[in-house]
């Protein structure tokens, strides 16, 4: 009885595995992909010089820029993105922790939402 039982599992557990198999032959990969992907990277910076380009003021909000033990390196970021795109400014706007997911609904609804803000990842929805 044992035989037949382990016998009866064992072609249903095979019978499952070719169920679930694969029906068609995979297709050989072609050289189209590769020069697919070549043709979607990333555009080269333009050639025009950092005199050439047009200042730009962003704002960034922060709860790191209210806090004491973050501040200094938040701002050595800003200050390092400001050396390297010498013609972009950024102007820092700090808010506590506890209250800049609510200033971001209210300054979204009124328009005047910062350009580029710090959020928590639990505020976006995924």
């Amino acid at each position: 009885m044992k035989k037949w039982i382990a016998l009866l599992l064992t072609l249903a557990l095979t019978l499952g595995l070719v169920g679930c198999g694969q029906t068609q032959k995979a297709e050989e990969p072609t050289a189209q992909p590769a020069q697919a992907a070549q043709a979607t990277q990333a555009p080269a910076a333009d050639d025009a010089t950092e005199e050439d380009k047009e200042p730009v003021t962003i704002e960034f909000s922060s709860w790191y820029a209210a806090e004491e033990t973050t501040s200094a390196t938040l701002y050595n970021m800003v200050k390092a993105f400001e050396e390297k795109y010498p013609w972009i400014t950024v102007n820092v706007t700090e808010y506590a922790y506890n209250n800049l997911a609510e200033q971001l609904l209210v300054r979204g609804a009124g328009g005047t939402a910062p350009d580029v803000s710090q959020v928590n990842a639990g505020w976006v929805a995924g």
